[in-house]
């Protein structure tokens, strides 16, 4: 019996999966797991966006809100269609309010290993 309700447990919950997998798909929307943190000179932000090429990214700072955009393109394989889809595709954006002022001239980016790097010195 106990077997039974694993088994039923698991067609449940990756039936809700791909459910859920399904509607970013088709919403077109996700969000990046991201990391803010501070130092005594600078905020850096470390986003995790696989697959994202520098041309669907957008980075803009506006009156201390840093907003992160872009695209992960869904790439149909070349050899079939897919059995399944658990990475979301499609549009993100991501806002965050930095709490002090920042050197926007000196704001640094860098996009590597699908990780994305900014870097905000603090205005002094």
């Amino acid at each position: 019996m106990i077997f039974l309700k694993e088994r039923i447990f698991r067609i449940f919950e990756d039936a809700l999966r791909s459910a859920n997998t399904a509607q970013m798909v088709l919403e077109g929307t996700w969000s990046p797991p991201v990391d803010l943190y501070e130092t005594e000179t600078e905020f850096v932000v470390k986003a995790e966006i696989p697959e994202v090429k520098e041309k669907d990214l957008s980075i803009r700072l506006e009156s201390n809100i840093l907003t992160i955009e872009g695209e992960r393109r869904i790439r149909r394989n070349e050899t079939g269609d897919y059995h399944r889809i658990e990475r979301p595709y499609g549009r993100f954006r991501r806002s965050f309010v930095l709490p002090d002022p920042v050197d926007k001239d000196s704001v640094r980016a860098t996009l590597h290993d699908g990780v994305l790097n900014i870097i905000l010195p603090k205005n002094r």
